[in-house]
């Protein structure tokens, strides 16, 4: 045989031998789509289809057989994103992925939520232990039916390890982390930094907490805490220059919060005829997607339900959706639900409290890397929380996420409610991350009120850390849920809710004097499009979904106009002048203005802040001005308004002269040098690029064969689709109770974890170009059916 039959031959045995592997390591691992599976745990028939996106259609003849299910097929579809999930949230990504992981286990360690959750599970009350068992069993035979491991365990030659219930409770400790994880540094420590330093009226300016843009829903005063320069000795004594770090182009320096949008009308709103609920929940997108959409039919308490709506992977609960008597949609609330307590220490073993000397609890925590050898980690606790460092001294951080009442399942019970009231009440009782919660129901109606617990403060409205020798230091127990906000129909047609502040007075209070708002400007164009508009269906309310208009940079736009007339050079003028003239106060992906509208707001934003905050950042190098708050917006245009003489940024003689540079030279001529002239060519898109990609991508060879190919979208933080990069909507959901075959549900990509299921990118095309599809499963498509075994 010659050489050349010789190799050929080899070659084509490592090919099937690399068919083979993938074979074994992928495709076996697919989900059972059809036929029967006979399981002990069931107790009877449970019949589940699934349409050519995945989306599955659960009918059950109990509940018990219905939460089993949904488990069965969370790890069917999705379970190496629930170890995920809860590994990120115990500190133990490092037992899977070895030291790359090690530092973010540490930082996690401190709040030890693995003997948390167990505390949280043996706290529940019985009906939701039975739940959590059901689902748990679920879960694990789901697992076990596959006809091999996950793919994502054998390419790492690791195994999956068993659900244990705590894990659940480990999945809802890490929606707190994504959600509203403490900033370091802490809130409190900044505010803190900053009295040392200003008085409180400089300091309220300086750290805004609301702004112009605010736009409750129960019509709340403007909040904006302003400073009039004319009537004030202030003035800047430090010098600091640009800052040294680096931002990319897309950050915007943390601009406003990112976050999700929630709306709905009621019945008569208008000239509405009958309540509508649109949910787009924005959170960080990869593959697989956040949501697993599901619909369930089942008696509960002798009434059948049907329920359709997002889980997430890992928790027993309809995060959104609709049961034909109520709909449901959330947004984060963004409130203040964690507070620091300065520790004055005794010695290395005490710390000093309003009764006397008491002992830090310590624990040692063992830290699995694979490949290497395990990590001791010593954790101090005090009677409000686990020991942080901020600057140079010790604090408590006292966090809801800690508490038992912080986590339960309460939340699964509100899909099996009928009306509002009911269901308002078991939202106000619910152990998860704090969120604004929207409902309608079939008669019209709509409420809004959070969803989470609240904590009584004692003598701290929490915007600074309590000394632990104080009489009231920490919290006081709960805020019971009758004393909740609550807004409903009855006094507004319409609820809208963007991450903002949405109410005033009292009820702002019980979220947090510190609650770190996003501006409120989708808040504000949500407002502005439903009250423009005099009729709704569930298509024209997807599409205000996809609304990109800028409206922030509206006024950024006539600043620059104005700076580009008085510019002395004609042509520099003219040119200018006729570039800013193709404004159409979009945030879209084929703009070019917009990109240097942003860029201008953002070197216009460092210069003010730098000089408003230079004292403090003397003070305290290793703050950054952006740091200090989400909505800078707000005194950097104060600050424009009146242009104080005293805080005209370094190395200017004039206002006009900085923002002619801002606008002119670190803008204009920055694009122009990038784009060999031709402004134009900066288009928004081109840094504004969505990448889905899998978590192993960075690990594996060819895990780029996992991904989604990258594409250019608009939007942005401040309009209401706020997409920026790899941060978008989640999920897109129009409902109207009662009327479920109307409603509409996308999703970024499909419901697969596994590359090779059938539906694995179904949906994506559909969510990126905007277009609806429905909430409820199409016609069966695959059919598999859950039997008892005996």
């Amino acid at each position: 045989m010659s050489t050349f039959k010789k190799a050929l031959l080899v070659l084509t045995g490592l090919i099937c031998l690399l068919i083979a592997y993938v074979y074994a390591v992928i495709w076996l691992g697919q989900p059972m789509l059809s036929g029967d599976a006979k399981l002990d745990e069931v107790k009877d028939v449970v019949s589940i289809d699934r349409d050519h996106r995945g989306f599955v259609q659960i009918d059950a003849k109990n509940s018990d057989d219905a939460v089993f299910s949904l488990g069965f097929l969370h790890a069917q579809e999705r379970y190496f994103q629930m170890d995920i999930y809860r590994r990120s949230a115990a500190g133990e990504l490092s037992e899977l992925f070895g030291d790359a992981m090690l530092k973010e286990d540490i930082k996690v360690r401190v709040h030890r939520f693995r003997v948390r959750a167990q505390q949280a599970v043996a706290q529940l009350p019985k009906e939701q232990q039975a739940l959590l068992k059901s689902y748990t069993k679920g879960v694990n035979a789901g697992l076990s039916q596959l006809s091999a491991d996950p793919y994502e365990y054998n390419l790492l030659l690791t195994a999956p390890e068993l659900w244990k219930e705590e894990d659940s409770i480990l999945v809802n400790m890490a929606m707190y982390s994504l959600l509203q994880a403490p900033k370091d540094p802490h809130p409190d420590f900044v505010t803190a930094q900053l009295a040392d330093v200003y008085d409180s009226s400089f300091m309220a300016f300086l750290q805004a907490r609301n702004s112009s843009w605010d736009s409750p829903i129960d019509g709340s005063a403007d909040l904006h805490a302003r400073f009039d320069f004319s009537q004030s000795t202030i003035k800047r004594t430090a010098h600091i220059g640009t800052d040294e770090k680096e931002q990319e182009e897309a950050n915007s320096y943390g601009g406003s919060t990112p976050g999700s949008n929630s709306w709905a009308v009621a019945k008569d709103f208008k000239q509405n005829d009958k309540a509508l609920l649109a949910n787009d929940m924005h959170l960080p997108l990869g593959i697989p997607n956040t949501w697993f959409a599901a619909s369930m039919s089942f008696p509960y308490q002798g009434t059948e339900h049907a329920i359709s709506g997002v889980t997430v992977p890992g928790l027993p609960i309809i995060a959104a959706g609709s049961n034909t008597k109520i709909s449901w949609g959330l947004t984060n609330s963004n409130g203040d639900w964690s507070d620091l307590v300065k520790l004055s220490l005794v010695d290395d073993d005490h710390y000093q409290t309003a009764t006397g000397p008491q002992a830090f609890s310590q624990f040692e925590e063992i830290i699995s890397v694979r490949g290497a050898e395990a990590v001791s980690l010593l954790v101090k606790e005090t009677l409000w929380g686990p020991v942080i460092e901020q600057g140079d001294d010790l604090y408590a951080l006292n966090w809801v996420a800690h508490y038992p009442q912080g986590n339960n399942l309460t939340a699964w019970f509100i899909a099996l409610q009928s009306d509002l009231e009911s269901a308002t009440r078991l939202a106000q009782q619910s152990g998860i991350t704090h969120l604004n919660i929207t409902f309608a129901d079939t008669q019209g109606n709509l409420n809004w009120t959070l969803m989470g617990r609240i904590p009584k403060r004692q003598d701290s409205n929490g915007t600074m850390a309590q000394l632990s020798n104080a009489t009231h230091a920490g919290w006081n127990g709960w805020v019971a849920p009758q004393d909740y906000p609550q807004i409903d129909s009855q006094q507004v047609g319409a609820i809208w809710t963007a991450n903002n502040r949405v109410v005033g007075g009292e009820d702002a209070k019980l979220l947090g004097v510190a609650a770190n708002y996003a501006l409120g400007v989708r808040a504000s164009r949500i407002s502005q499009l439903l009250h423009e508009q005099i009729q709704f269906d569930e298509v024209s309310m997807h599409a205000l979904q996809l609304d990109d208009r800028a409206l922030l940079m509206d006024r950024w736009h006539a600043l620059a106009v104005d700076l580009a007339a008085q510019l002395d050079e004609k042509s520099q003028r003219v040119e200018l002048e006729g570039f800013l003239s193709q404004w159409h106060g979009e945030a879209d992906k084929n703009s070019a203005v917009y990109r240097v509208l942003r860029k201008f707001r953002d070197e216009v934003a460092e210069g003010i802040m730098l000089t408003l905050a230079a004292d403090v950042l003397e003070q305290n190098p290793k703050l950054k001005w952006w740091q200090l708050t989400n909505q800078w917006e707000a005194p950097v245009w104060d600050t424009l308004t009146q242009q104080p003489e005293q805080f005209i940024p370094s190395g200017f003689d004039s206002w006009e002269s900085f923002l002619s540079d801002a606008l002119v030279n670190k803008t204009y001529q920055f694009y122009a040098q990038r784009y060999d002239g031709d402004v134009t060519a900066a288009k928004w898109g081109q840094i504004n690029t969505l990448k889905l990609e899998h978590p192993l991508t960075r690990i594996l060879p060819l895990g780029w064969l996992l991904n989604f190919d990258a594409q250019s979208v608009s939007g942005d933080q401040n309009v209401v689709v706020a997409q920026l990069g790899n941060f978008g909507a989640s999920m897109r959901m129009v409902v109207s109770p009662g009327k479920e075959d109307k409603a509409i549900l996308t999703l970024p990509v499909g419901q697969a974890g596994n590359p090779f299921t059938p539906y694995y990118g179904v949906g994506h095309q559909e969510w990126l170009s905007g277009q609806p599809m429905p909430l409820l499963p199409g016609d069966g498509k695959y059919k598999l059916t859950l039997k008892p075994n005996k």
